[in-house]
């Protein structure tokens, strides 16, 4: 059975404590993770599904933290 890459270390992170970048890297590592486990799905390559859904939880709170990052910008804050 083939497995695919491990996700980018993502446990225990705190998106608000990442400066800027490293908030836009990961969130596009684990992206391109998570695209990359759906097209596995049909195939024997396919993660876990628990750590399928702790990736995507994760890549949510990213998301969140990004959108909140933005919306301070367009305030001015």
């Amino acid at each position: 059975m083939l497995l695919m890459r491990r996700p980018p270390r993502f446990r225990d992170v705190d998106p608000a404590g990442l400066s800027l970048p490293e908030l836009i890297s990961l969130h596009e590592e684990l992206g391109a993770w998570i695209e990359e486990a759906l097209a596995a799905r049909a195939g024997d390559a396919a993660p876990d599904d628990d750590l399928y859904d702790a990736v995507y939880g994760a890549l949510a709170r990213l998301s969140r933290e990004r959108v909140l990052r933005q919306q301070g910008e367009i305030r001015g804050h």
